[in-house]
């Protein structure tokens, strides 16, 4: 589910109630993460944040490096929420077992500025949000060049 950026917090519930779990081919964290990204087109007084809630795994598309990359070149914050465990488990209607990537979820975080989290619990999800609400870094394009001596 993507839900485009917006202050209408009724918008948010309603796009995280309508949250669907569907069989699939596997799991695209970077397509989702650029896909993020590109939602912020046309963006640029606000704070850029991703809250990404997957069980870490990454085993189709593009690779998670280059989605760290790419956030980075657009000044995007990726918080990661982890909702696995490292056993792993079955989804209701899925035939796979999902298992928790701790490192993948802390790599995305931690190189692009944002925090990790894991969440087994209603009130550790509740927990996550309300820091990364709290969270204040803010990303702002700054190039260094050398200075011209005339």
């Amino acid at each position: 589910m993507i839900q485009r950026p917006t202050d209408d917090i009724e918008a948010v519930k309603s796009a995280v109630e309508s949250i669907v779990i569907k069989p699939s081919s596997g799991t695209a964290i970077g397509d989702a993460i650029i896909s993020g990204v590109n939602m912020f087109s046309g963006i640029n007084e606000t704070a850029k944040v991703i809250v990404l809630i997957t069980d870490g795994q990454s085993n189709v598309g593009i690779l998670i490096e280059d989605a760290i990359k790419y956030a980075n070149e657009n000044y995007v914050t990726v918080h990661t929420i982890g909702v696995a465990t490292p056993e792993g488990g079955e989804l209701e209607g899925v035939n796979a077992i999902s298992r928790l990537d701790e490192d993948s979820l802390k790599q995305i975080s931690d190189n692009t500025g944002g925090k990790s989290f894991i969440a087994s619990t209603k009130q550790e999800m509740l927990d996550a949000y309300d820091e990364i609400v709290d969270y204040t870094v803010k990303k702002i394009p700054f190039k260094l060049g050398l200075p011209l001596i005339l």
